[in-house]
């Protein structure tokens, strides 16, 4: 085996050589970026003071290894796997999503005539609003770097030093102008500190997912370095004497082994955040506000729709989830993230789950006695919300639809017309859905005018009489559009709801004597 300048000059030898050959146009153009020689700067002055200790033992393992040094490469090979990755990206999912986003099906927003609102609109205001926050975060991010800049590079001048922290202020001043300028109500209230900390009680289920979460930012934050080790580790086994691992078998090796580490982490990222999820009781002790109910059929929690922003959290997701070749995201997350600055959602679990899903905060409840407890959930929330596209309508959600027409004196009901990837097939669902509640007052007049395919949202008003009904809708079926839709119709219906609603008239399927099934 021969030696190699890689080890001797990372372990602080001469200068920082490249991997799998040189490219002049590469390193110009890696010169001529200030980010780039900044950070470069930082690494070398690292390197730098490392010399001193680890240069004499890395000399002294190269003079025991036999043959001449190989100079490597590293710089030219990442901006190869870079431009492949980025090619890769445009020529697959940007095509892809572009192709379902010519071929996605436009739906009709129905007549203007007071019962249907559009909020394409406020669709594409919450869209460039949020473009608005992230680029906020992005000069925000290149003040912090002139700050860095100016603390690292003191010794330069007290102008340049000057003219760094005017830089930082300046761009500081902007960011805050920016997100402040930017602010959606739509995209969640802020929370008071006090009641982010309150919480229920801990448990070890929960403290594994935290300790996974702060593991992999860990891991995010070093991920970089350990790219940068893994290119050496190849670039070594490459060129040496024996080695039969061609150069480009290399290259898709190191791409593998990133979008395998990449999407274990979002795997894991996933699974934290479920291990670290609270019950329905938990959630309800935790938060002051009053719970939104969601019912639904437990084979709608399949639902989805194409991602956006919207539909990432976390930092895993933020950072990584513009290569996510899966373009659809679950729909019930987008949903409960949209209804939670007008109170906490909670739901029921499906049985025999070892973790819930994300979205709603969901409890398992026992067969005997579920319906009770949904019940008296329904009495005391803020809003009971439906899904109204079911695939089918089994026992559950027939006995929860007739305690929401028969015992719900208050009347907040909200219906939730959920994507769906075909006209025929959101047809067929809304029409399932109507001819099972035709025959209670509280649905009677949506089943005797047509629902427009674009309707996304259907709120109760009863302070206008009961069974009126005022719906939300938009060409498109996105996060953006659901978003939108939610916000302006929970914000209508809390100015309505202000005064008590009339009791319910009676009905002749009530309760008594038909307790249902939790089969849904």
């Amino acid at each position: 085996m021969g030696r190699t300048s890689g080890v001797e000059s990372y372990l602080g030898g001469a200068d920082v050589v490249f991997p799998f050959g040189d490219h002049g146009a590469v390193r110009r153009w890696v010169q001529g970026s200030y980010l780039t020689q900044l950070t470069l700067r930082c690494v070398t002055e690292v390197f730098a003071n490392c010399a001193p200790l680890t240069g004499p033992p890395a000399r002294a393992i190269a003079a025991e290894l036999p043959g001449e040094p190989l100079v490597t490469s590293l710089v030219p090979a990442f901006t190869k796997i870079v431009s492949a990755v980025l090619a890769g990206w445009i020529m697959i999912i940007g095509v892809v999503t572009f192709i379902g986003w010519v071929i996605r099906p436009r739906f009709d927003p129905g007549p203007a005539d007071g019962r249907l609102i559009a909020v394409d609109g406020k669709a594409r205001a919450l869209r460039w609003r949020h473009r608005g926050q992230r680029s906020a975060h992005m000069v925000a991010v290149l003040a912090a770097l002139f700050l860095l800049s100016a603390l690292l590079n003191h010794q330069d001048g007290p102008v340049a030093l000057v003219a760094r922290l005017g830089a930082f202020m300046l761009l500081g001043a902007i960011a805050v102008g920016i997100h402040v300028g930017c602010r959606h109500p739509a995209t969640g209230r802020p929370i008071p500190i006090r009641q982010r900390l309150r919480i229920a009680r801990t448990s070890p289920r929960r403290l594994a997912g935290a300790v996974a979460a702060v593991l992999l930012t860990v891991a995010l934050s070093t991920l970089p370095v350990l790219g940068i080790l893994v290119l050496m580790v190849l670039g070594i086994i490459v060129h040496a004497p024996a080695a039969h691992l061609p150069e480009d078998f290399a290259r898709l090796l190191f791409v593998g082994l990133l979008a395998l580490m990449v999407a274990l982490a979002i795997s894991c990222d996933r699974l934290a955040r479920r291990l670290r999820m609270r019950n329905a009781h938990e959630v309800i002790d935790a938060d002051h506000r009053k719970p939104i109910l969601y019912l639904r059929n437990f084979g709608d929690d399949r639902q989805k729709l194409p991602i956006s922003a919207l539909s990432r959290s976390g930092m895993w997701q933020v950072s990584t989830g513009w290569l996510n070749p899966v373009r659809r995201g679950r729909f019930e997350e987008i949903l409960a993230r949209a209804l939670f600055p007008f109170g906490p959602v909670i739901a029921v679990d499906q049985p025999n789950v070892r973790f819930s899903k994300l979205g709603a905060a969901k409890t398992r409840l026992p067969h005997e006695g579920w319906l009770e407890q949904v019940t008296t959930w329904a009495m005391e929330a803020h809003a009971v919300v439906v899904s109204a596209t079911p695939d089918e309508l089994r026992d559950g959600l027939r006995s929860e639809l007739r305690m929401i027409a028969s015992a719900l004196p208050h009347g907040r009901v909200v219906l939730v017309l959920g994507p769906r990837r075909r006209k025929a097939v959101l047809h067929a669902a809304v029409d399932r859905f109507l001819r099972e509640v035709r025959d209670y007052p509280l649905f009677a007049e949506l089943a005797k005018w047509p629902v427009a395919d674009g309707t996304l949202i259907l709120v109760h008003l009863p302070q206008y009489g009961w069974g009126r009904w005022q719906g939300w809708s938009a060409r498109r079926r996105t996060a953006w559009t659901y978003t939108a839709a939610i916000h302006e119709a929970m914000s209508v219906a809390d100015s309505v709801w202000q005064t008590t609603a009339e009791p319910s008239p009676a009905d002749d399927h009530a309760l008594s004597g038909q307790p249902g099934s939790l089969d849904r």
